[in-house]
């Protein structure tokens, strides 16, 4: 599974926060350790989207996944209220 890039498109890094949430899921070391490298508290059993898509964004070198979608214009709802929530 390639860590994620801050230049990929939007779309695939949702698809690599859902590829990742799966591979937790099913125990995938490599997954796992992903996770614990971004999370301070690392509990599968609270892994959920929401995490794995955070874990993608800080790969990418984002502090959340809001603002990597504010930044790459990803959903303009959501960039939107990041960028308000700035402010």
């Amino acid at each position: 599974m390639a860590f994620a890039d801050k230049h990929k498109p939007c779309g695939q890094q949702r698809r690599d926060a859902k590829a990742l949430l799966k591979a937790v899921r099913e125990g995938d070391a490599a997954a796992i350790e992903r996770a614990k490298k971004v999370l301070h508290h690392y509990d599968s059993s609270r892994f959920s989207l929401m995490t794995a898509q955070f874990v993608v964004a800080r790969e990418a070198g984002f502090k959340s996944w809001g603002e990597m979608l504010a930044e790459k214009g990803g959903n303009e709802q959501i960039a939107g209220l990041y960028k308000a929530l700035k402010e």
